[in-house]
């Protein structure tokens, strides 16, 4: 007598895989946290590398600094578009927002650094040392803009609201796939620039 076929049972609910080069999105809507960013929407797990780094209120924040230099990253990759919002700019005594890319560590990295009180910059830090490779001409970040970097080898384009703002070369770190946030800034709630609907798209 033939024996009987049995198939696997699926899983009772979604399961989420975070593969490598994959589309990245996340929300932060989850538990208010000051420890840890968690995992992001589709499966990534969140790394601070300098700073505290937590959740309020459905956003990200920098909740203790670590002398200026704050980043905490996922893993994706080096080409592709990487889109944040930023629903508190902070500016002057509050910081400023960076979205990092092509980044290896907290001393070599790419950034674009903005705030409220002046114009988008990308920056680079190489052996710990900072430089200013290009700066936009919108005036300043406003409450809720939404920055947009696409990377495409050498090329980099940054937008706000959809509006090229800067638009350069660097062959910087190239091959590095790590992107995320950054703030010089951290101080909890209420002070600190705010971070809202990350992506990064391949």
């Amino acid at each position: 007598m033939p024996m009987p076929l049995f198939r696997a049972r699926r899983p009772a609910g979604p399961v989420t895989v975070a593969a490598a080069g994959a589309t990245i999105t996340d929300s932060f809507n989850r538990a208010n946290s000051a420890v840890t960013l968690g995992t992001t929407d589709t499966g990534q797990m969140w790394t601070a590398h300098a700073g505290t780094w937590g959740i309020s209120s459905n956003q990200a924040y920098c909740v203790v600094d670590a002398s200026g230099v704050n980043f905490a990253t996922v893993p994706a990759a080096a080409d592709g578009t990487l889109q944040f919002t930023i629903p508190v700019t902070g500016g002057g005594s509050g910081g400023s927002p960076w979205g990092a890319f092509r980044f290896t560590d907290i001393d070599n990295t790419l950034y674009v650094q903005g705030n409220g009180i002046e114009a988008l910059a990308l920056r680079k830090r190489e052996g710990a040392a900072a430089s200013t490779l290009a700066t936009g001409t919108i005036p300043n970040l406003s409450a809720n803009d939404v920055v947009k970097v696409v990377l495409a080898g050498s090329s980099i384009k940054i937008y706000v609201n959809d509006v090229l703002d800067i638009d350069t070369t660097s062959a910087f770190n190239q091959s590095a796939t790590r992107v995320g946030l950054g703030t010089d800034f951290g101080a909890g709630p209420g002070a600190a620039p705010r971070f809202d609907a990350f992506s990064f798209t391949p």
